[in-house]
């Protein structure tokens, strides 16, 4: 009882350490290539994203 107690505490001390440090542990992870080419990668397969992402990017300016 007292080690599930002590896992679970655990557990939710690094769920809350990971929330506060959330933007610190995405530039270590995007730091490498490999993975935020996989991340791009991934991201561009998911319609939503691609369409809004191509939106955003290529606006287009009404006619004056």
């Amino acid at each position: 009882m007292l080690s599930r107690l002590l896992k679970l505490m655990f557990v939710g001390y690094a769920i809350v350490k990971a929330f506060q440090y959330r933007y610190h542990i995405m530039n270590w992870i995007l730091a490498n290539e490999r993975i935020r080419k996989w991340a791009v990668a991934t991201s561009m397969r998911i319609p939503s994203i691609r369409n809004l992402f191509i939106r955003s990017s290529f606006r287009t300016t009404s006619a004056q």
